[in-house]
């Protein structure tokens, strides 16, 4: 990715700004190489199917820099003489603005709405990892399956880990089937979550913010305290059964998923240079200023949180009239929540409500439905079919530290409708429109608007802001 910023201006620059960047960019690269195996082996009990294979992957992240004018301050200074007769030298890296709007504030650096990378921000970092597994599928008869699992991984930057599965299912009759599993797991922290590090305006309860994201071994992150990253486990369980029952069919799993250190993206750090502030504080606010931000953000490994859930599917089908009409009903209830203290370091005594604010609480328990209907209705014939499918989005928050800008946002339910004609055996046209009735979410409220113009929420993602969406498809099938 690389980023161009266009019709702005550096304000540092006075009249002299051009009014396009080059801002920098983004690489990433991936390479995985997978050799598998895999046999069944008919004559044990009522079969066994044995699997191993290995993995090598290499991870390539590179972070480049803008051009100079899209990042620098022009209006800094250093000062070379005494407090009492100061000598102010032009210097990017300064502490001292020279340079103000009419309203006295020190005018910002970089490109308007969106500063170039900083060469201070160059990246190129690598990491590999090889793993095998072995996988033992036991049919102990014709009714009871057992599945057992291990996989060992070696990571260049996080060292070694290994993690297992097993998995049964019994199968009463043809009409219903149980099943379970218990897995443990392991996610190292990504290239990007490690060393990513920019300066960007958001928007944040109605007001834009130049916030800095910061890699966690940098001296910001040092001053605050924030820990390096680690990798993020956990332990998972289910249960579920299957049913048949001729023209129904019924899908039921319950799950829980435990994650340990989960890597969040924490609130929003500031320094100061008020004249009581302390050595920290103003040291942490020359370094933002030389970042171009007003706050500082970080990915950490802050908390440990449980998934609870349940999927359950109801299927229908039969013949009606010339055709087939089949419905299909699909519910998920799930629910994410924090358990235990914040993993914070004896520096951020006193600022957890900062590392975990109350956004950034929110972004992990209420942004996603809670619960999710999905109701689909479908008629075929012939060469033509037709359907119709209501989905119901449950009630999100819009997260926020601010209490008066709180605000539950009602669930939704959004219809989308089509019809087919296979023009051919291997050509087919359909027409229709997702969201037909134009639905769109709750508008946020006044005072989380601002005077951006944004009038939806941009961090709970319900269902889009995007309304109605009218279609033509073509599909040729060879």
């Amino acid at each position: 990715m690389e980023f161009a910023t266009r019709n702005t201006l550096n304000a540092s620059m006075l009249n002299s700004s051009p009014t396009s960047f080059e801002s920098g960019g983004y690489d990433f690269t991936q390479n995985t190489t997978n050799l598998d195996f895999s046999r069944f082996f008919e004559g044990p009990l009522s079969g066994i199917n044995v699997a191993f294979g290995f993995e090598n992957r290499f991870e390539k992240y590179r972070i480049n820099p803008g051009e100079e004018a899209s990042y620098v301050n022009y209006g800094n200074a250093i000062n070379a003489g005494t407090a009492e007769n100061p000598v102010y030298i032009p210097s990017p890296t300064g502490n001292i603005p020279t340079r103000f709007a009419a309203n006295g504030s020190p005018f910002a650096s970089g490109a308007q709405g969106f500063p170039g990378i900083s060469a201070d921000n160059l990246t190129n970092e690598t990491r590999t990892s090889i793993a095998g597994y072995a996988d033992v599928e036991v049919n102990v008869t014709d009714k009871f399956l057992v599945d057992g699992a291990i996989r060992f991984e070696n990571y260049s930057d996080f060292g070694s880990t290994l993690n297992g599965k097993i998995a049964a299912r019994y199968k009463f009759s043809d009409a219903f089937l149980l099943r379970g599993a218990v897995n443990t797991g392991f996610r190292a922290p990504s290239l990007h979550q490690r060393y990513f590090n920019s300066t960007s305006t958001v928007f944040i309860d109605g007001a834009f913010v130049e916030s800095g994201t910061f890699a966690n071994d940098s001296r910001v992150a040092q001053l605050l305290g924030i820990p390096k990253l680690k990798e993020e486990t956990s332990d998972s369980y289910s249960l579920g059964f299957t049913s048949n029952l001729g023209k129904f069919k019924i899908t039921v799993d319950g799950y829980l998923v435990n994650i340990n250190d989960r890597v969040i993206y924490t609130g929003q750090f500031s320094g100061s240079n008020a004249p009581t502030a302390t050595p920290q504080d103003r040291e942490l606010y020359d370094l933002l200023r030389l970042a171009n931000a007003t706050t500082a953000r970080f990915f950490a490994n802050a908390v440990d949180t449980r998934t609870q859930g349940i999927d359950a599917v109801v299927s229908y089908s039969t013949p009606l009239g010339n055709g087939i009409f089949r419905a299909d009903l699909a519910n998920t209830f799930t629910k994410t929540e924090i358990v235990g203290d914040v993993h914070a370091s004896p520096l951020l005594v006193g600022k957890e409500n900062i590392y975990l604010d109350q956004a950034s609480r929110i972004l992990i328990e209420r942004v996603t439905p809670r619960i999710k209907t999905n109701l689909s209705l479908d008629y075929s014939w012939n060469k033509w079919n037709a359907f119709v499918r209501n989905v119901y989005f449950g009630q999100v928050q819009q997260p926020t530290n601010v209490e008066a800008n709180r605000q539950t946002l009602p669930g939704r339910v959004v219809t989308d409708v089509g019809a087919g004609y296979n023009i051919t055996k291997g050509l087919k046209l359909t027409v229709g429109a997702n969201n037909l009735f134009d639905v769109y979410p709750a508008q946020l409220l006044l005072s989380s608007q601002g005077t951006s113009g944004i009038l939806y929420p941009n961090q709970a993602p319900q269902f889009g802001f995007l309304g109605r969406y009218v279609f033509t498809r073509l599909a040729l099938n060879f």
